[in-house]
């Protein structure tokens, strides 16, 4: 102790400094390790949705964009929500769902909930009141290749809109869900006999 202490002494102070955690890398940084597909951040809405008593859940699909709406007793704030999306914890199925969209495949997010608004995209992070009531999200979908088999398979409405990947997961995950979902405004559907239940996914033969 006494060697560490000689030494202490004959440095030379120079200056305290503190480092900043960039807000942006790191959302982008915990989205890549939340969940394996691009699309699976529905499909936790969902799960959100039905944790937090929500009497139902409305998806709609636009040119490129994935809007979700639901309401439910006790929402968070959206301020407090990107807190918990910046934080790195796993809490729920919201603030999962929330990290994982707002990775690098989406341009650009927003949420409205308990009286206010937050707006992600690659440069900035925004923050203001709303006056949505219940929870509400627009996901900006950038434009994505699929293979092949995939793009035999799948509806052209949603290939040409970007959303396809979202709507194969809520589709094919979600027919058991408790509560009504609506996919652009049409009532998903549900139960054990459900066909959704066989997967959306033809073999590119059947479908040509």
């Amino acid at each position: 102790m006494d060697e560490i202490e000689k030494l202490r002494c004959e440095a030379t102070y120079l200056d305290s400094a503190s480092f900043t955690l960039d807000a942006l890398k790191a959302r982008a940084k915990l989205a890549e390790f939340q969940l394996p597909g691009s699309g699976l951040w529905l499909v936790k809405l969902v799960q959100a949705a039905v944790s937090l008593q929500a009497p139902a859940i409305h998806v709609q699909f636009g040119r490129s964009t994935v809007t979700v709406r639901f309401d439910a007793p006790g929402l968070a704030s959206a301020e407090q929500l990107l807190q918990q999306v910046i934080a790195g914890q796993i809490t729920n199925h919201l603030v999962t769902a929330l990290r994982s969209c707002a990775g690098v495949t989406t341009e650009s997010v927003e949420w409205h909930s308990g009286g206010g608004r937050v707006e992600l995209n690659a440069q900035t992070t925004l923050t203001s009141s709303s006056r949505e009531t219940g929870f509400l999200l627009i996901a900006t979908r950038p434009p994505r290749a699929r293979s092949l088999y995939k793009a035999l398979a799948t509806s052209i409405s949603h290939l040409v809109r970007n959303t396809a990947e979202e709507y194969e997961a809520v589709a094919e995950r979600c027919w058991v869900c408790p509560i009504p979902i609506f996919l652009d405004g049409r009532p998903l559907q549900g139960g054990y006999d459900s066909p959704l239940r066989r997967g959306l996914l033809s073999p590119p033969g059947a479908v040509v």
